[in-house]
């Protein structure tokens, strides 16, 4: 058996963090749920193999990226804008994939989260340009939108470029 190193901990980190996202954006898109059951345990499997992989520098990496991606998408949950499960979602990646990646996704996450507002609001656009009533904006109201698509997304895209081109450092 291979010797573990440090790109094999990425390995296992990104791994994880890519199911994660895929189990999450499915969830979210087909029962409006972003669930306990998989963002919680991420947390604990990424504290794990950060500390076993990369020590005390990746616990603190993963610490921050819980900080960057919990507190960033806290904010929105306290004035009604996400759930409580992309909350803790985006503090689960952010372990998993550290400080500086968790910046990318939540980055892609918003361009994505555009996308999918636009895809799923595009007849109530539409409708209120035709008929120039802004009144027809208050039905957006009532539509819920699956952020956890854009977030699994936001990750994916992340981890795609992180895999296969070079992400610049944020630092």
């Amino acid at each position: 058996m291979e010797n573990f190193n440090i790109s094999n901990g990425f390995v296992f980190l990104h791994a994880v963090a890519f199911i994660v996202a895929i189990i999450s954006g499915y969830t979210d898109l087909r029962y409006r749920k972003i669930l306990n059951k998989v963002s919680l345990p991420a947390m604990g499997i990424g504290l794990i193999l950060q500390g076993a992989f990369f020590g005390l520098a990746g616990l603190m990496s993963a610490g921050l990226g819980f900080l960057i991606g919990f507190g960033f998408f806290f904010l929105f949950y306290i004035f009604g804008g996400m759930g409580a499960g992309d909350v803790k979602l985006m503090g689960a990646l952010g372990i998993l994939l550290g400080w500086q990646d968790i910046i990318y996704v939540i980055i892609f996450t918003g361009l994505f989260g555009l996308l999918v507002v636009l895809i799923l609001f595009f007849p109530y656009i539409y409708l209120a340009v035709k008929t120039r009533k802004a009144s027809v904006f208050m039905a957006f109201r009532k539509h819920y939108m699956p952020y956890g698509i854009a977030i699994s997304l936001g990750t994916i895209t992340t981890l795609v470029l992180r895999w296969f081109f070079e992400l610049p450092a944020i630092w």
